[in-house]
């Protein structure tokens, strides 16, 4: 069951809030006690996303888990083999080269080696469906769209007062920020920041756009229960005077959290992990997975409970072959 504003009661979708969201917990290289799946001898893979290639060194590794976000960045991943730098596509700083790139190739899971077999440039990399993470309402929009109750209590302190409350609710399962109809976006702010570097925009002209994407007008806090969604509705509407919409859950956020703890020490060549609170999922990345993976997950959690992303892929799912 749904419970938005006026009768249905609202919600819609961009930013996370962070009573809510994705927690990462993410393991970078640590096995844990299951195999992992490997895949078949001269299989041609490519990777999901453009990746980092880095040369701290010991010679290039893909970087297929978190980044650390120093200068000069630090990543490992499995050794590369016969790769060339491409002339102008990286960086260098203190003894450290790096690029960022769709790398083709096959992976030898034993030896953690990824012989490779043809780069391609950052901006090649191909959108994959579902790979964003949806923030987007679980209600309909109610008739007359989505509405502010009482400006009185639309304020970013009022926002902040309704997520700590909600995380006191029965079966809390996770809450979430929806920022889709505000008409200012990060696209938008990152363009100003641009302007302030070249002199055409103030900072304090920045500060207030950056104000403005943020308007609480425009949100719409999104709030999941697995008891009462409508009390739920009705306990945070006395907090909170904006768009709001309270969905039902099948897993209280403790328990995602708990089986993203148990896949910690569970699962060879886990990257990251992270509870996903609108699709009522725990998402583990992971280097390669064949399906097995998926399917050992389902057969143990219920399908669909854990959804594996392998960070490699067959190259014929980009290329359709």
């Amino acid at each position: 069951m749904n419970t938005s504003q006026t009768n249905p009661r609202p919600t819609t979708a961009l930013l996370a809030a962070s009573a809510s969201a994705a927690l990462l917990l993410a393991a970078c290289g640590e096995g844990g006690s299951d195999p992992a799946a490997a895949p078949d001898e001269g299989e041609l893979l490519t990777t999901r996303h453009a990746v980092t290639v880095l040369d701290d060194g010991d010679g290039p590794e893909l970087c297929l888990g978190g980044v650390m976000e120093s200068y000069p960045p630090q990543c490992g991943g499995p050794e590369l083999l016969g790769f060339e730098w491409p002339e102008g596509s990286y960086e260098e700083e203190a003894g450290v080269r790096w690029g960022i790139y769709v790398v083709r190739g096959h992976y030898d899971s034993a030896a953690q080696t990824f012989e490779v077999a043809e780069i391609g440039a950052e901006e090649d990399a191909p959108a994959h469906a579902g790979d964003e993470h949806d923030l987007g309402t679980l209600c309909e929009e109610p008739d007359g769209g989505w509405q502010v109750v009482d400006p009185e209590r639309t304020t970013d302190e009022d926002m902040q007062a309704v997520y700590e409350a909600a995380q006191e609710l029965p079966g809390y399962a996770g809450a979430w920020m929806d920022q889709s109809r505000n008409p200012v976006g990060p696209e938008d702010v990152n363009e100003a920041a641009g302007a302030v570097e070249s002199g055409e925009l103030s900072d304090e002209e920045l500060v207030e756009l950056e104000g403005a994407m943020n308007d609480p007008e425009y949100v719409t806090v999104n709030v999941r229960v697995t008891e009462d969604p409508e009390g739920a509705y009705d306990e945070l509407r006395e907090i909170w005077g904006g768009a709001l919409c309270v969905a039902e859950a099948e897993r209280t956020e403790a328990e995602l959290r708990e089986i993203q703890d148990e896949l910690h020490d569970h699962i060879d060549g886990l990257l990251a992990s992270y509870t996903e609170t609108r699709s009522d999922q725990v998402v583990v990345d992971v280097v390669y997975d064949d399906g097995t993976v998926q399917q050992q997950l389902d057969g143990e959690y219920g399908e669909g409970v854990v959804r594996v992303v392998p960070a490699l892929i067959p190259a014929e799912e980009l290329s359709g072959e």
